[in-house]
């Protein structure tokens, strides 16, 4: 379980986060997602999960904004690149998605999902 400096449980606040996005509660699901970046700013799957509601309700600027912080947290985020691509193929910015979806793949080599993006891009 992550904890913060304060030995926090910051995973019940993760999982409401997922609870509440699953249900489509998107903005209750941001709140607790922010409550963990907070108490642990280097809980890469928050601001994942976060991202991912803003590429939802297509806020692809500010989706972008939020899996950059990912790879800022972990280079070695696979899933960070695989979205960042998605938000630049949403904005029709191929060359950066494919780079992007280049980088999840050299991370992940079993990450099927940047493989199909790669495929897709360079028909």
């Amino acid at each position: 379980m992550s904890k913060d400096l304060n030995h926090e449980l910051v995973d019940p606040f993760f999982i409401k986060g997922i609870y509440y996005s699953n249900s489509r509660q998107y903005g209750k699901a941001m709140d607790q997602f922010d409550s963990c970046i907070r108490r642990d700013w280097k809980f890469t799957d928050a601001y994942l999960e976060k991202g991912i509601i803003l590429y939802k309700q297509k806020n692809y600027e500010q989706a972008l904004k939020t899996f950059q912080m990912t790879i800022t947290v972990s280079n070695t985020y696979p899933d960070g690149y695989y979205w960042m691509a998605r938000c630049y193929e949403a904005t029709g910015r191929k060359d950066e998605a494919l780079m992007y979806y280049q980088e999840a793949l050299a991370l992940d080599k079993d990450f099927s999902e940047a493989r199909d993006g790669i495929k897709r891009l360079k028909i």
